[in-house]
């Protein structure tokens, strides 16, 4: 079997290509996707926190 340096070199470009297109078309939009959700999760998990700060404030006042 020869190593021919043509074949290896279009083979290299040609998996460079796709890495651009994947990057492209689905890795920046599932990175996006991902990051809208982080944004989401951290919004309720911060309403709920401050649901929760009123519910102990509206306990202590019925306490009091």
């Amino acid at each position: 079997m020869k190593f021919n340096i043509w074949t290896f070199l279009l083979q290299t470009i040609n998996f460079i290509v796709l890495l651009f297109i994947l990057k492209r078309l689905l890795f920046k939009p599932v990175r996006e996707i991902l990051q809208k959700r982080r944004d989401l999760v951290r919004e309720s998990l911060e309403k709920v926190e401050l649901t929760q700060k009123e519910a102990l404030a509206l306990k202590e006042e019925q306490q009091a």
